[in-house]
């Protein structure tokens, strides 16, 4: 009889949608809350009952941060088709061809797709049984051009789209003026060229939606029921599309009480330690992958390489500064079969109208990371400067994560 109640209870705590399954973490401007999603109405409220209390909380959507749901990581399939858009949105799933209006893809989490043609920066085709990864693409001569990379090795083949259909591609070659037809088979990845067409902008509240298979985007969240989020992506060409909580990663807010320091202008310098000069990525490390600090993926940041100062004009518009910082974490990866003259180590400084109000001292990739909070209130520049530490720039790749300017 007491082993029959045991596997009950056992069985019971196992049961899909009870409380312990279904608790998320909802970060806000004043702290993180641990409980089950309830609900998100259409005046954009977000209701969660705390964990701890029991308590329904009931906070405005321009006041979090971000919500978790319950897919722990987002993992973009090898065998599946990636498609980046203009904006950075991607979407990953199968691929199910293209016309002169819409690339198809048949998405796991979010079912069929239909991605507007001159939305879509790149294709990206899954890894054939047999062939090696390519890992160099040799970028086009101008961001104007269509280039189709060919499998096995990825050549090069650039020029003018002409036209696309379920089965194939044809290309006006630039070197003989050709047109040249390729079987979507026959092709490892497609980059459109940048014709200059606008990309949509918004200054509405907007979340960016990570989910289990890969795909990223920026949507405005219209609700929440029944455990699935409905949303509308900022191409409005797109239907409402349907993210389940099971299914969905994290949804970061956007144009809230706050903003992130990469949706705004800067000024941007680098000094190098010898010469040359190098660039910073926002949204992404400063190779450009995904921003990494213990363990955490950050949706927004700044990548940057010492010694970089990239200088914001504030107007006294904001209050605080925040942000997470520290190495990427893919340089700790690298640096397991290198000497330690090859490990990075920067200085974090922030600078406020002309005063340094928070300086790091030197951090590696061993120091882990640090959570910095100032104030802006009157503020009217801002310089977030990463300075070189003791190895030179080596393996300098520094984040500012989640940097925001609180309103």
């Amino acid at each position: 009889m007491f082993r029959f109640v045991a596997i009950l209870v056992v069985f019971v705590s196992l049961v899909p949608g009870s409380g312990a399954q279904e608790s998320i973490v909802v970060e806000t401007l004043e702290g993180k809350i641990q409980g089950r999603l309830l609900g998100i109405d259409e005046a954009g409220d977000l209701s969660v009952q705390d964990e701890r209390s029991g308590e329904r909380v009931q906070y405005a959507l321009a006041q979090v941060v971000s919500f978790r749901g319950l897919a722990s990581k987002a993992v973009a399939e090898e065998k599946k088709t990636r498609v980046e858009l203009f904006n950075g949105d991607q979407f990953v799933g199968i691929f199910k061809g293209a016309d002169e209006e819409f690339v198809h893809i048949d998405s796991i989490e979010l079912g069929r797709i239909d991605l507007p043609l001159l939305s879509v920066r790149l294709i990206q085709f899954p890894i054939r049984e047999g062939q090696d990864e390519i890992h160099n693409y040799e970028p086009p001569e101008s961001k104007e051009q269509d280039v189709l990379y060919l499998r096995p090795d990825g050549d090069r083949l650039a020029g003018t789209l002409e036209g696309l259909d379920e089965t194939s591609v044809t290309l006006t070659w630039d070197v003989s003026g050709e047109a040249i037809q390729k079987t979507w088979d026959q092709i490892a990845r497609m980059q459109f060229g940048d014709q200059g067409f606008p990309v949509p902008t918004s200054s509405d509240l907007l979340a960016i939606i990570e989910t289990a298979d890969g795909a990223r985007f920026q949507a405005k969240i219209l609700s929440f029921r029944d455990r699935v989020l409905r949303v509308q992506s900022v191409y409005e060409d797109l239907p409402v599309l349907e993210v389940s909580l099971s299914s969905l990663v994290r949804a970061t807010i956007r144009n809230g009480q706050f903003v992130y320091a990469s949706d705004l202008e800067e000024t941007y310098r680098f000094v190098p330690y010898f010469d040359g000069q190098l660039g910073f990525r926002k949204d992404r490390n400063w190779g450009g992958g995904p921003m990494l600090l213990n363990g955490v993926q950050h949706a927004k940041g700044l990548g940057v390489h010492s010694r970089s100062l990239l200088t914001y004009s504030l107007g006294g518009k904001y209050q605080r500064f925040r942000t997470v910082i520290g190495i990427d974490e893919s340089v700790k990866l690298r640096e397991k079969s290198l000497p330690t003259s090859a490990h990075a180590s920067v200085i974090f400084r922030v600078h406020v109208d002309g005063k340094v109000v928070f300086d790091s001292g030197l951090m590696s990739s061993r120091t882990g990371t640090l959570r910095v909070d100032v104030s802006l209130e009157g503020a009217q520049e801002m310089v977030l400067e990463v300075d070189f530490g003791e190895n030179a720039h080596v393996n300098d790749w520094a984040n500012w994560a989640s940097a925001m300017l609180l309103r």
